[in-house]
């Protein structure tokens, strides 16, 4: 699964590019806006793959978030 994480004044492109991607690769593609940590680790067995702007997220990647995403082989 596919998630991206936005924000308020993500660009539509962007969106757009990764939906494509998804449907292509025939992967899940799901967004949050903003979430907060607890909200994001509710996906953490689900997620392979994390898009963001690390600058505009609630959270921090820390050694915690990847204990907790043993499955994430992709964060871009």
């Amino acid at each position: 699964m596919l998630l991206n994480i936005t924000y308020i004044d993500d660009l539509p492109e962007v969106k757009a590019m990764l939906l494509e991607a998804s449907v292509k690769m025939n992967i899940d593609y799901f967004e949050k806006i903003n979430p907060s940590r607890k909200q994001i680790f509710e996906y953490s067995d689900i997620v392979r793959s994390i898009f963001c702007n690390p600058n505009k997220i609630a959270f921090k990647f820390d050694n915690e978030f990847f204990e907790t995403f043993k499955n994430l082989k992709v964060l871009c």
